[in-house]
């Protein structure tokens, strides 16, 4: 009598009558040895070829495993990395629109400050932008921030240039200050007093700076210092018949040797001041009259003949007093001004000396200042002064285009709110009810409608209630019984004709197919069904991207769509190595000679 012989076949059956072999390689020890113990109690045994299959499937099965594991750590990495590049994402989005916050505001100041400029200056609101363009041009060629360059033409209009003069000004102003280090402010200061006194003009306007620039070189009257003091020492120094930069040369050389006799820079130029207000006084003159000298008189015939009358004072000084400075006390009773004219006949040949020295100075201002954007601070202004025009530019765009897309934002989350309030108080019954009784009347009056005009006039007459401006959505009934009204403005374009019978079958077939109850779409329940077939993966990143980007209508087939998957999702993830997860219904059973004995 031949050996009985069983085959064992292991099935895992779950609530869906799905089933796998696979749990054969998930069975421990434990249960292997309950298995052969109730198989020899039946005189049964498993099969090599089985013993077999077991071995396979086990070692299958820890295959599997290994697999889910590597799975599972390579998704924990993807995540990281994901949430990494996401947080990068936001930081950089929050940074991008804290930037276009901040030039958007940056160009309204900027251009606010600069239109003041504009109106000071009696020129039109069409002279901003070409002024703002000619001031970053100024701005980039002396390397200087654009706030100095701004201050400088408003201190030149402020002080009575026109815009046309100021900007021609504008140039030599930046160049200088950036070569000396004095204040933007200052040097347009000088700027104008220079051409307001002594009537130099814009074309030797950068001679005149080099001019101060050797001349605060050559001691301890520096340029800023000359900055300073000039607006108020030259009114004066032209009264007495000094104009251009012969006049200036004159100047920079008596300051400069009356401060090496003063403490100050200051102390010296109220000295100069001093004798150029005073030697034409009365008093000075009765004092030189007591020596024989009529000073007025050889004053006057000296600026007529075109001598220099500051050298007339000194000379008619020194035949005064015969040369003895100590005498000169006699002749000034203003201790300034006999400070003054002593220091300046003491050093008489230095200050000749130096006068000569001033006439041949061209290029000085520009030595240093290429000296000066060569280093670091003037690459990193460069760089500042790239960005502001770049804030200035975005600035412009964002202002030109932020404000109506705000805008459109704006009304579409009143809408919103105002779609909500008027949804307040009502149960869900309600609501469907009202949407339906609206969308049957509008359809009734405007059965050419397609489905999303529908919903688009609904949700409008929602929002109306809501803002308060009619009490129903029916009102649009009463009071906008055509369709393509204002607040209904979709018309549907009027259909081509159809000619052929075929035609019209199937585009009958497709709005039927893309219509569903109350002429919602099924696209969306269409392609979730092919893609749940498809795979779990593939399942979730179709329906996040559409839970993400779809509008009212797509978001509702997003949820949709994720309720159809999620079982299949779960299992997915429950199960990434394949085949079907265990559940609480399943059953090991066991199948010998067409009987089945359940493996608790």
């Amino acid at each position: 009598m031949s050996k009985l012989q069983a085959s064992l076949v292991v099935d895992l059956v779950d609530k869906t009558g799905a089933k796998t072999s696979a749990v054969i390689g998930n069975m421990n020890r434990l249960q292997k040895a309950e298995r052969d113990y109730m198989l020899s109690s039946k005189g049964l045994r498993l099969s090599n070829k089985d013993r077999a299959m077991e071995r396979l499937l086990t070692e299958r099965q820890a295959e599997l495993e290994a697999r889910a594991a590597k799975a599972k750590e390579a998704a924990a990495l993807r995540s990281e990395r994901h949430n990494a590049i996401l947080a990068r994402g936001t930081v950089a989005a929050v940074a991008v629109g804290v930037a276009a916050g901040k030039a958007y505001s940056d160009f309204a100041s900027l251009e606010r400050r600069v239109n003041r400029i504009v109106i000071n200056a009696d020129k039109g609101a069409d002279a901003i932008q070409p002024t703002i363009g000619k001031m970053q041009d100024v701005a980039a060629d002396a390397h200087m921030a654009f706030g100095d360059v701004v201050e400088g033409l408003e201190t030149l209009v402020s002080s009575g240039r026109t815009l046309d003069e100021a900007m021609a000004f504008l140039p030599a102003v930046t160049t200088t200050a950036q070569a000396s280090g004095a204040a933007v402010s200052d040097m347009a200061l000088s700027a104008d007093s220079l051409a307001g006194s002594l009537k130099i003009n814009a074309k030797d306007m950068q001679h005149a700076f080099d001019i101060l620039v050797a001349g605060g070189k050559a001691g301890k009257f520096e340029l800023k210092d000359m900055a300073r003091e000039l607006p108020s020492l030259l009114p004066a120094f032209a009264a007495l018949g000094y104009k251009g930069t012969e006049g200036l040369e004159k100047m920079v050389a008596m300051l400069q040797v009356l401060r090496n006799q003063t403490g100050t820079s200051g102390e010296a130029a109220t000295n100069l001041a001093n004798i150029m207000q005073k030697m034409y006084s009365a008093d000075t003159a009765a004092k030189f009259k007591k020596f024989g000298i009529d000073l007025p008189k050889a004053l006057d015939k000296a600026r007529k003949s075109g001598r220099d009358v500051i050298d007339v004072l000194l000379d008619m000084s020194t035949v005064a007093t015969k040369g003895d400075l100590s005498k000169l006390s006699l002749l000034f009773p203003d201790a300034q001004m006999q400070a003054g004219v002593r220091g300046l006949i003491s050093q008489r040949e230095e200050m000749k000396k130096l006068n000569a020295e001033l006439k041949n100075v061209d290029g000085s201002t520009l030595r240093d200042f290429n000296q000066v954007v060569g280093d670091s601070a003037a690459k990193i202004q460069d760089l500042s002064n790239n960005w502001d025009r770049f804030v200035k530019n975005v600035g412009s765009g964002v202002a030109v285009v932020a404000n109506p897309t705000l805008g459109y934002l704006n009304s579409a989350i009143e809408s919103a709110r105002n779609q909500m309030k008027s949804q307040e108080g009502k149960t869900e019954e309600q609501r469907r009810t009202e949407a339906k009784t609206y969308k049957d009347a509008y359809r009734a009056r405007n059965p050419d409608a397609w489905w999303f005009q529908v919903n688009d006039a609904y949700m409008n007459a929602t929002a109306r209630v809501g803002a308060g401006t009619q009490s129903s959505v029916m009102d649009d009934f009463k009071n906008h019984p055509v369709y393509g009204n204002q607040y209904n403005h979709f018309r549907k374009p009027a259909a081509a004709p159809v000619t052929n019978p075929d035609d019209l079958a199937r585009q009958q077939s497709l709005d039927s197919f893309l219509a569903g109850p109350d002429k919602l779409p099924q696209v969306g329940a269409a392609i979730s069904e092919k893609i749940v077939e498809g795979g779990g993966a593939a399942g979730k990143a179709a329906a996040d991207n559409m839970q993400s980007q779809a509008s009212a209508v797509g978001n509702a087939i997003g949820s949709a769509f994720l309720s159809r998957i999620s079982g299949a999702l779960g299992a997915f993830m429950a199960n990434p190595g394949g085949g079907m997860p265990r559940s609480t219904g399943q059953a090991l059973q066991q199948q010998t000679n067409g009987q089945f004995v359940d493996q608790p």
